[in-house]
């Protein structure tokens, strides 16, 4: 699958330009990554994400040289890199655990890859000054790792990877150590470098609010093949099939066929008898079987007593789920579907309880049609 960048940023862009043209990696005759293209432009924030086994941090072992492709190749600014050793490559690399050096400073540890390249004593002292700024480390340049929190240890590996002003950033995992709140605080970390820094970044993750957090692009990876790449914005609202919407959020998929052919998208019969209108992906065509997409928090919810004109459907709670800033609802409609609805907490709460009557609706905005046979 051929995929090129279409994203531009205003930000200053240093990082190099990164390609990766037929990428292969087989184990005996199975392809863990299948000939794969990519191509992430100068400064772009790029996410592989996928659940363990898509090929996501084989790809990016192939890139950083610690992997040999079986076939295909890596470019970074048109440069054929594919047969060249890692350390000849230009790229930092930070993986789930630190890789500091226990028994150097954290000022020593960032100066590290600068002695290794020969960089002159004075710009080294000034380049980890300005590193340890860039963390808000200034303090704790001369402490020991393990005399740092986890957080600032992982800010360590960050900043040392970047310091020596790679072509490109390679990310594996690298907060998958952390705790939930520690891992949020991270994330803003990792933005805020990558604006600074104006890197080109390849992030690995399984996590998805992670990916839909720091990505400009995320490259969503299924049985070593790219499933679909897109902005965190089109990739939720506009999936291309079931698998991606099912792994990018919550999705309710209702099933449909579709009646009519309009400028702005299409109308579908469900199978409930209603039709409904909404977009969807280009060429589905009349009488074709097909999915409506509608996200649970797109779900709109009253009492009985509301609006029949917007909230035109009968439904049932069988189930709630209070989660403090949102409740989750399990709807049962008249034909014995169920929906998945999530709506943030308000006054409704104390007026909803399970068996209550409730209205439903959503906005023709709101659907996404997909057909019903794209399921790989």
């Amino acid at each position: 699958m051929k995929t090129d960048s279409t994203h531009h940023s205003s930000r200053r862009q240093p990082g190099a330009a990164l390609r990766l043209e037929g990428l292969t990696r087989r184990y005996e005759q199975a392809a863990v990554v299948d000939n794969l293209d990519l191509a992430i432009a100068p400064g772009e924030f790029v996410t592989l994400l996928g659940a363990s086994g898509s090929g996501k941090t084989t790809t990016l072992m192939m890139v950083a040289g610690f992997t040999e492709p079986s076939q295909g190749r890596v470019l970074i600014n048109d440069q054929d890199i594919t047969h060249l050793p890692p350390a000849k490559r230009d790229l930092g690399v930070v993986f789930q655990h630190y890789t500091l050096f226990p028994h150097l400073s954290v000022a020593d540890n960032l100066a590290f890859p600068l002695e290794m390249r020969g960089v002159a004593r004075r710009d080294i002292k000034q380049k980890v000054a300005d590193a340890l700024a860039l963390i808000q480390l200034d303090d704790k340049g001369h402490r020991l790792p393990r005399e740092l929190s986890g957080g600032q240890q992982q800010r360590v590996a960050l900043a040392r990877a970047l310091i020596f002003s790679p072509a490109a950033l390679l990310m594996d995992e690298p907060l998958g150590a952390l705790d939930k709140k520690l891992r949020e605080h991270m994330q803003l970390e990792i933005k805020r470098l990558h604006v600074a820094s104006g890197s080109t970044v390849v992030f690995v993750t399984h996590d998805q609010e992670e990916a839909l957090t720091l990505s400009d692009r995320i490259a969503v990876m299924q049985q070593g093949l790219i499933a679909q790449i897109d902005t965190p914005h089109d990739l939720y609202t506009k999936p291309k099939n079931r698998w991606v919407a099912e792994f990018i959020g919550q999705s309710n998929f209702i099933d449909g066929q579709v009646s009519a052919i309009q400028q702005q998208g299409y109308d579908v019969r469900l199978s409930s008898g209603e039709t409904v209108c909404g977009k969807g992906v280009a060429h589905l065509g009349v009488g074709q079987s097909v999915l409506a997409v509608l996200r649970p928090e797109h779900i709109r919810i009253g009492l009985p007593g509301d609006s029949s004109a917007h909230l035109p459907i009968s439904a049932t709670i069988a189930e709630m789920l209070y989660l403090g800033h949102t409740l989750k609802l399990t709807l049962v409609l008249s034909d014995g579907a169920t929906l998945l609805a999530q709506l943030q907490n308000s006054a409704l709460e104390g007026t909803l309880r399970p068996g209550a009557s409730v209205r439903i609706g959503w906005a023709t905005e709101s659907l996404w049609f997909i057909p019903a046979e794209a399921q790989r």
